[in-house]
């Protein structure tokens, strides 16, 4: 994964309970320089202060302890102040990732550079005053005259690495470590907007295609119940079995919002059941006008499929393409496939692509079919209408890699 864009001009997106102040904003950009600058340079001067006072009692000298000062503070500034300009100044002006973070290490060797030499510097200038001016001088010689050669060698190695610690950390070198990681904490944030938003736009399509689904025709169920009635007492195995048939349609039809409920009852075999149970509850009613066929291959038992699409490619078939005909016609339902690509095909004999009856190939059902279509296979799938060589319709949909992509 690429480097990810971080604006050096805005505040860092992502939470860090150890920022701060100017920490909100990317490390060696202008603004969090500024900020460094402010609260650093407060310190300093502080620091600064506190030496001055103590010069100022200590020395013989006001003007002598004054000086003193100044050199002092312009040593800790001096330390503070080049290693974050020079790496603020890389991280501005060079764009390319490699080689800004070359120059990101140069400005820190730099750094670490300016740091020693501005300490030694006032090191060597405030023992020199000390020397000249200070009451206490002879008294700490004598301190320091009876530390024993062991002790000092013991703390020399100890106050080597807490000298290097101070130039680290004064040239910035915290800052440099973060400057590193960054781009990584950049990255996880953006991964997390990312897994947000698709967790997001699931639930929106599941709530968009719960809505979709939840269509259950008024008519038809009224009609089948009459149908049902006529038939009850002349033919009662053959109403038991419709009711059976309408139960299990209306069980499925009936959209669940349990996710897994719904993608556990919804494999393509059981959606070509529930289409033959519904053309037989419809055969109750339109006797010998409406014949039909399904084939699937064995293989595509298995795998899942969105509900009520097939269904309602079916009842299209039949209420805009068979009912309006006066002899009826036949509804074939052929389910194949070419290597991962599904192929669903719904053909009917009926009135075929008339003029006067938009709704065949305009209406709302087909709609929420590609609707649906949209959001469970974004640019993958596709309905089709064509005319039907024999008459009526030929309704195709096609998803591509629906064999690889788990629904």
């Amino acid at each position: 994964m690429s480097t990810p864009h971080i604006p050096l001009d805005k505040e860092l997106p992502f939470p860090d309970r150890w920022r701060w102040g100017y920490q909100h904003y990317p490390v060696f950009s202008w603004a969090w320089w500024r900020g460094r600058l402010f609260i650093f340079g407060l310190g300093a001067l502080a620091l600064t202060l506190m030496t001055g006072m103590g010069s100022l009692m200590d020395f013989d000298d006001n003007t002598a302890a004054i000086i003193t000062t100044l050199k002092f503070g312009i040593g800790v500034f001096g330390m503070i102040f080049f290693g974050a300009t020079a790496m603020t100044l890389a991280r501005e002006n060079v764009v390319n990732p490699m080689w800004q973070r070359v120059f990101v290490t140069v400005g820190l060797m730099i750094g670490l550079m300016c740091a020693v030499l501005m300490d030694a510097w006032s090191s060597r200038e405030i023992e020199h005053a000390f020397a000249a001016h200070s009451q206490s001088r002879q008294a700490i010689e004598s301190m320091l005259a009876q530390q024993g050669e062991i002790e000092t060698r013991r703390w020399a190695l100890i106050d080597a690495f807490m000298v290097f610690g101070i130039y680290f950390w004064c040239a910035g070198g915290i800052a440099f470590i973060r400057y590193w990681r960054e781009p990584g904490m950049m990255q996880r944030w953006q991964m997390q907007q990312e897994l947000s938003q698709a967790r997001a736009n699931q639930h929106d399509a599941e709530s968009r295609l719960s809505i979709l689904q939840a269509q259950i025709e008024p008519h038809f169920l009224f009609n089948t119940l009459a149908a049902l009635k006529s038939v009850l007492r002349s033919e009662p195995d053959r109403a038991e079995a419709a009711i059976d048939d309408l139960v299990d349609y209306l069980r499925a039809s009936i959209p669940r919002f349990n996710q897994q409920q719904q993608l556990a009852s919804n494999s393509l075999s059981q959606q070509v059941t529930l289409c033959e149970k519904y053309l037989a509850l419809m055969q109750l009613r339109m006797g010998t006008r409406l014949r039909f066929d399904t084939r699937i291959e064995p293989e595509l038992g298995s795998p899942a499929f969105p509900p009520l699409i097939l269904i309602s490619l079916v009842e299209n078939a039949i209420k805009h393409g068979l009912e309006p005909k006066e002899h009826g016609g036949e509804v074939a339902i052929h389910i194949t496939t070419a290597g991962t690509t599904l192929h669903i095909e719904v053909a009917d004999t009926g009135v075929g692509l008339n003029a006067d009856r938009p709704t065949h190939t305009s209406g709302l059902g087909l709609k929420n079919i590609r609707d649906q279509l949209k959001l469970l296979y974004p640019d993958r799938a596709t309905l089709d209408l064509a005319a039907n060589p024999a008459g009526g319709v030929i309704a195709t949909i096609t998803i591509t890699d629906f064999l690889s992509t788990p629904l």
